[in-house]
């Protein structure tokens, strides 16, 4: 959670360049249920792709041992580097800025912007297609 809005920055700074997805790893059971993943995810505005790590295959294959853990991959797909603990805004940033800027003069940046379903979206999509079966019913000959 201290991650955040260290996260949002980067995403917004790099939103053509960067792309960011979480793996949630839960501490205690509870936050193992996809359902109490996906509230959290609404209630702290996350609008990145978040994967629930619940039985921790992942910390496992990439030898996770600290929250939160930042894996830094690159266009190629392979990884080079890990951060694990906390991190402040500046090391972070410029730390992303050198990677997009090497990347970039190698012109293996692919500028544009990854779109993606957000759990709000799905929320509120939702609750549009219950309201319209629910009318449906109250008027099955339609209303204008």
């Amino acid at each position: 959670m201290h991650l955040f809005p260290q996260l949002r920055k980067i995403e917004s700074k790099f939103s053509r360049e960067v792309t960011v997805i979480g793996v949630h790893s839960a501490k205690f059971t509870a936050e193992k249920e996809t359902v109490n993943l996906r509230r959290a995810i609404l209630r702290y505005e996350i609008e990145h792709p978040v994967v629930n790590d619940r039985d921790f295959q992942l910390w496992r294959e990439y030898t996770v041992g600290a929250w939160p853990t930042l894996m830094f991959i690159d266009p190629a797909c392979k990884i080079i580097g890990k951060h694990q603990g906390e991190i402040t805004q500046g090391m972070l940033d410029r730390f992303m800025s050198d990677l997009v800027d090497e990347y970039d003069e190698k012109g293996l940046i692919q500028r544009s912007e990854l779109t993606f379903n957000l759990e709000k979206e799905k929320k509120f999509n939702a609750l549009c297609h219950s309201l319209e079966r629910f009318s449906r019913t109250l008027f099955p000959e339609g209303y204008s």
